[in-house]
Parts: structure tokens; C-alpha cells; sequence
């Protein structure tokens, strides 16, 4: 379930990967020691720790909306959603200061405000907001990976999996997969059963669960396989209830 922001809700949306927590108008984000919680209707930020409760200054939170908060390898937390001029934002915030990145694109680039940040195991910060195409951060800055010679549908939501593969789900361009600098294709043509692909997750088991408007596809890795990996589709993963 998602909350729109835009109805008070009595119910709590869990997610157990990175504790995020909507409810009665709040984001929240929990870790083993501290807690940020995001209040949509004063849209201030507050930080919950061994000291009590802090409310970051208004003067530093440039955002009118936040979407999404994620908190590093490092301690940090991350920010994006929707600026006070109307803008996509991503700031970082390390306790002291909060820091603000404007994403670089043009009009034609522009996608959600509701950008998402996962992390992979090296540390790098990896987000969506570009139609085609995702922008990562490391120590170096801002990276950008456009893929528009590639595909021309929009990118709908993307994971990483545990070996740092990324996958990224496309509006009608089917699944794929950024292994490294190499980019692998999944649809139709070869084996997989869908164009038009919703959204995507790598379970525990490293199997990559994606959904359609036509049902469920999962991709799992199969030494055994000539391709190295196997496509179970709706009929073989479970039965029609």
C-alpha cells in the first residue's frame, strides 16, 4: 500500500528493509538509535535520539514535500521529494548540516517527484528521477546513467540485489538489469513475459520478484541454465485462487 499524502490515514504502512513507517499524516524512519519523522501537515522535520526530541530548523528544510528518507552506511540521512519552488530535491543531512542536490536535467528528463535513494554495498547512493535513465552518488559526486539510446518508455521502479545488480522496471521496454557498466534486456523476445513492467524486488533468496499489469514474473539465478538464470512466470509460481 502507498500513502498519497494527500488523505489523513489511520492504518501504518511497514516496510521492513528500511523501517519506513506512514501514518496520520507522518513519514517515519526508524534505526537501531535514532528516528526522523517528517510531519506533512507543518512539514517539519524532527530528529529522535538518546537526547530526546530536536526539530531540525525550518530555515534548513527547503522542501515542501519529503517522499522518501533513507539512512546510509555512514549514519547519514538522505531526503528527496519535492522543493518549495516545485522542484525534485535530494539533500543529505549528517546530524549538523543539511546539504541540498539539485537533480541536473532538462524538461524531456523530468520524471517522479517521488524519487527513491537504495543503497548498494559499496556505499554508493543510487537514485531514480530521470525517465530514462538513474543518477548515483559516491565520494566523487554525482553520477548519471542515461539509458534514452536504449529504451523509450519511462522507468517505473528499480532494486538492487545482493550482488549490487540493478533492476530497473520499464513502462514498455520489460526489465532490465545493469550489471556493472553492462546492461541486459528482458522481455518477449527473450523469455520474459512482459513489456510493460510495474515494479520490482529482490527477495532474501536473491530472487527478483516483478509485477505487471498482466501478473507476476520472477527471475532467479540457475548455474544450470545455458543463460545462467531461469524466468518462472504467473501458472508456475503458484495457483489461481
Amino acid at each position: 500500500a502507498e500513502y498519497n499524502g494527500y488523505d489523513s490515514i489511520s492504518f501504518i504502512v511497514v516496510s521492513s528493509a528500511d523501517n519506513i513507517l506512514r501514518a496520520n499524516e507522518q513519514l517515519r524512519l526508524r534505526s537501531d538509535a535514532i528516528e526522523f519523522v517528517f510531519n506533512y501537515y507543518n512539514s517539519h522535520l524532527y530528529w529522535i535520539n538518546e537526547k530526546g526530541k530536536m526539530k531540525i530548523p525550518f530555515e534548513q528544510l527547503l522542501f515542501e514535500w519529503i517522499y522518501q528518507m533513507k539512512i546510509d552506511q555512514n549514519g547519514q540521512l538522505w531526503l528527496t521529494g519535492r522543493g518549495k519552488n516545485k522542484k525534485s530535491l535530494i539533500a543529505r543531512f549528517d546530524g549538523v548540516n543539511m546539504e541540498y542536490y539539485s537533480i541536473p536535467r532538462t524538461d524531456k528528463e523530468i520524471g517522479k517527484h517521488n524519487i527513491t535513494p537504495l543503497e548498494d554495498s559499496q556505499g554508493n547512493i543510487w537514485f531514480n528521477g530521470y525517465r530514462r535513465g538513474l543518477l548515483k552518488y559516491n565520494k566523487d559526486g554525482f553520477w548519471k546513467y542515461d539509458f534514452s539510446y536504449y529504451i523509450e518508455s519511462e522507468i517505473q521502479s528499480f532494486t538492487i540485489d545482493s550482488r549490487d545488480r540493478i533492476w530497473i522496471t520499464t513502462k514498455y521496454d520489460g526489465l532490465i538489469q545493469l550489471d556493472g557498466e553492462e546492461l541486459n534486456f528482458f522481455n518477449p523476445k527473450n523469455g520474459f513475459p512482459y513489456y510493460e513492467t510495474i515494479k520490482v524486488k529482490a527477495d532474501f533468496e536473491n530472487r527478483i520478484w516483478v509485477s505487471s499489469t498482466n501478473g507476476v514474473a520472477v527471475v532467479e539465478d540457475h548455474p544450470n541454465s545455458s543463460k545462467g538464470y531461469r524466468i518462472r512466470s504467473n501458472e508456475q509460481i503458484g495457483q489461481p485462487i
